[in-house]
């Protein structure tokens, strides 16, 4: 009788610990989890959000991004990495019509309880940073971008191709390679010709 009890004791303690693991994705994005991982979280929980429409339009997106680049790297961009994260964001989120929340970048929570963010998905989940205004929204994607050296370096040359390569093997997206790097392609040329019309 005591050995079950010590059981039932043992297992009930089990569960308490298993309960205060809270899993959710890494710094990465795309309408696919990527990602997950295990963290134990403090007291205080992330702050979870209603989805919110937050729209932007193609030409705010160039001027919100290159003010955030001097923000975040200290300097203005270079012509064609402005273009190209113009690209990968206009095809993270249509061109601007499917920003939710202000994350202009459908980027997930990192490896912090204090995080605010959404499910992007609703009750199937799929956690997205939630952020107070654009900006903010803007400064993190830039942040996520810096830390993938290889896109960085392909963001400068304005290589779409290799943007995408890259892109992928720091696990910003889950799409196939072959259709992500097309439709970046096309949108960084569309950027290219918006961007002339906008200087």
């Amino acid at each position: 009788m005591g050995f079950i009890v010590s059981a039932m004791l043992w297992a009930s303690s089990l569960m308490v610990n298993l309960s205060t693991f809270q899993i959710h994705k890494g710094e990465v994005h795309s309408p696919c989890p990527t990602s997950y991982h295990v963290h134990i979280f403090s007291s205080k929980r992330p702050n979870v959000h209603r989805k919110v429409a937050t729209p932007i339009s193609q030409d705010q997106l160039f001027d919100v991004l290159e003010a955030s680049h001097v923000r975040v790297f200290g300097n203005l961009p270079k012509a064609s990495k402005l273009t190209m994260a113009w690209a990968q964001v206009s095809l993270e989120n249509g061109r601007g019509k499917y920003v939710y929340n202000n994350n202009i970048g459908n980027i997930g929570p990192i490896k912090k309880s204090d995080q605010d963010f959404y499910n992007h998905l609703g009750n199937r989940g799929y956690p997205y940073r939630s952020f107070q205004t654009v900006e903010a929204g803007a400064d993190a994607y830039w942040r996520v971008i810096k830390k993938c050296r290889v896109a960085i370096q392909a963001f400068d040359t304005g290589d779409p191709w290799q943007a995408a390569r890259a892109l992928k093997s720091c696990n910003y997206y889950m799409a196939p390679l072959e259709e992500y790097k097309k439709s970046l392609a096309s949108l960084y040329h569309e950027g290219v010709k918006r961007l002339h019309k906008v200087n």
